[in-house]
């Protein structure tokens, strides 16, 4: 993993648009998993603790990076929260840990320099090659 990497798996955290398209409208070939998306969070913050990792980030991007995980690990069952696909989905659409998790993604990639609102999921899609 790599600075790319973070970058790309917090546009997919930030994106509505591409939770959209890969977890609520997600076809049998085209999906992506809740639990993997906020798993790839995780990691991110496990990498980051490595020594030789940290250098590439600066002070400021790792408390933004390090303020995501903490509050997705308060907040993990309230992102996970529904009974069902339309609750779990419904979730996603207007929850508030979700709403929050897009903003704290957002903003730690504005301070790595990308502008999520700029981004479309065919650019968040790339930016995994």
């Amino acid at each position: 993993m790599d600075k790319g990497d973070v970058i790309w798996r917090l546009a997919e955290l930030a994106s509505f648009d591409y939770q959209s398209r890969y977890i609520i409208g997600g076809t049998k070939d085209e999906y992506r998993l809740t639990s993997e998306l906020l798993q790839d969070v995780f990691d991110i913050d496990r990498i980051i603790n490595l020594a030789a990792f940290r250098t590439e980030f600066s002070r400021h991007q790792l408390d933004a990076l390090q303020d995501l995980h903490c509050f997705l690990d308060q907040n993990f069952d309230a992102a996970m929260a529904g009974d069902t696909r339309e609750e779990h989905y419904n979730n996603i659409r207007h929850g508030t840990a979700w709403a929050d998790l897009r903003a704290k993604a957002a903003t730690a990639l504005n301070l790595l320099g990308v502008d999520p609102h700029q981004l479309t999921v065919d650019d968040i899609d790339r930016l995994s090659d």
